[in-house]
């Protein structure tokens, strides 16, 4: 037995002590600060100046002193800024997810064709679940920075006034016209209002008869086989369309391998955890310290594992950030074709009230007076379907400059982003993995010094 416990003795470590009971790894010791503070949200577009940094916190339930008199979450926004339109620094409101619903309607309505990052679900399934709450808050917080980091959704008055303004947020949701003369175009000012009216898309409460007019001019458009008048030009938008649409099923597989790598680093984790327990204990039973030294090192690597598996997933996530931009890409095209659909959609109304305006001009010179109140009215018409087309047309190419301008941004920010993604998922494995040999490494030297000094004797 003396023998025994000289024997387990000569097993030392690297630093000539010998580990007769484990030590857990120092953090520091595991955790890399230079790949673990180096967070995928640092890119090279990182803004110096005019920040804007949203916060939301403290969820509280309050009374509601209306009509259905229950209950609801309120959430702190806190908000700080160097933004001239704020009129200041730091601002502190309290909103519930209603006004936060009424807020996305507000910039959906307003800045059609441009990647509108989609605001959290309802999903009322789990609203009663433990966890709603600060899952909630969490999906309320990324939902915020996405808006902050758009260069035009971040300066919209809509935001600063649900950030900034005290009490229940006295935004509406934006009529029809507000959004055709927004951004400072007055040459919706001119004609009667009802242009305006008709001039945006059919929707189902307000105009249910344009809405059957324009399902049919879409119906006719695939499966008809006519030609409509006005029809989608730019093959450059078509081409980085089907482009966007190939990176979201590559997006989709690589979310779906990058999910399958975290978990595997996870269970290799665990596994290395339970291993090196299990030797530690076996050691101290057996009072072999080369037991315990593997244990400790099994430990250590079970940590990194762990570690490394954590800051992959930070960096993978953009692939979900990406998908989630996904979201608000076809959001985006679809307000173009919507808007496309509108401008054929009036064309084809104009060509027949056209052609019923020449059978009534037609008939008129065959019978003497002729019907002139009708053909007065489908003038009258046509002028009104013609301004309305004008401005529906308008509206088009205003969405068409939006999706352009934010294809482009997309385009830059894609390849910034991807590349500091993978910059620091290389580094990351690559630093835990020379980890991991130097903790193998010193248990190789101290069980070869140990079998050393045991042959000697």
């Amino acid at each position: 037995m003396t023998r025994r416990k000289e024997s387990s003795r000569s097993f030392r470590s690297p630093s000539g002590r010998p580990e007769l009971l484990i030590e857990p790894p120092s953090y520091a010791d595991v955790v890399f600060a230079p790949y673990a503070a180096r967070q995928p949200e640092e890119s090279g577009r990182a803004v110096e100046k005019n920040y804007l940094r949203i916060s939301v916190s403290d969820p509280q339930k309050t009374q509601d002193h209306g009509s259905s008199g229950g209950t609801f979450v309120a959430y702190l926004f806190t908000t700080y800024t160097d933004l001239p339109e704020f009129l200041g620094t730091s601002f502190s409101v309290r909103r519930r997810f209603r006004e936060v619903v009424a807020l996305a309607d507000q910039l959906g309505e307003i800045y059609k064709g441009y990647f509108i990052p989609p605001r959290p679900d309802k999903n009322v399934q789990l609203v009663q679940t433990q966890d709603f709450v600060s899952n909630r808050v969490h999906e309320l917080e990324r939902y915020f920075h996405r808006l902050a980091a758009h260069p035009v959704l971040r300066n919209s008055v809509e935001l600063r006034q649900f950030l900034s303004s005290p009490g229940r947020n006295p935004m509406q949701v934006s009529s029809d016209v507000s959004s055709v003369m927004f951004d400072g175009d007055e040459s919706g000012a001119t004609g009667n209002g009802n242009s305006h009216a008709v001039a945006e898309p059919g929707k189902g409460g307000r105009d249910l008869l344009r809405t059957f007019r324009e399902l049919r001019q879409y119906v006719a458009n695939d499966w008809g086989g006519s030609k409509p008048l006005v029809v989608e030009e730019d093959k450059k938008f078509v081409e980085h369309k089907e482009k966007i649409q190939e990176f979201e099923r590559e997006l989709v597989l690589a979310s779906e391998q990058a999910e399958l790598l975290t978990k595997a680093q996870e269970n290799m984790g665990t596994v290395m955890g339970d291993l090196g327990m299990s030797l530690s204990r076996l050691g101290r039973f057996e009072c072999e310290d080369a037991a315990i030294v593997v244990g400790n090192a099994a430990v250590k690597a079970s940590r990194c594992y762990t570690e490394s598996s954590t800051q992959c997933i930070k960096y993978l996530l953009t692939f979900h950030e990406y998908l989630a931009l996904m979201q608000a890409i076809h959001g985006a095209f679809a307000e173009r074709s919507k808007a496309l659909l509108t401008v054929q959609t009036l064309k084809s109304d104009i060509a027949s009230m056209q052609a019923r305006y020449e059978k009534l001009t037609a008939a008129s010179l065959r019978v003497f007076g002729g019907d002139k109140r009708k053909i007065e009215e489908t003038k009258a018409a046509i002028a009104s379907s013609e301004e309305a087309c004008a401005s529906a047309r308008k509206e088009y190419d205003r969405i068409k400059e939006r999706n352009w301008e934010e294809i482009e941004r997309y385009e830059v920010n894609r390849q910034t982003d991807l590349f500091e993604m993978l910059k620091g998922f290389v580094q990351t494995q690559v630093g835990y993995a020379e980890k991991l040999g130097k903790a193998w490494s010193e248990v190789s030297e101290s069980l070869s010094s140990g079998e050393g000094m045991a042959s000697s004797m």
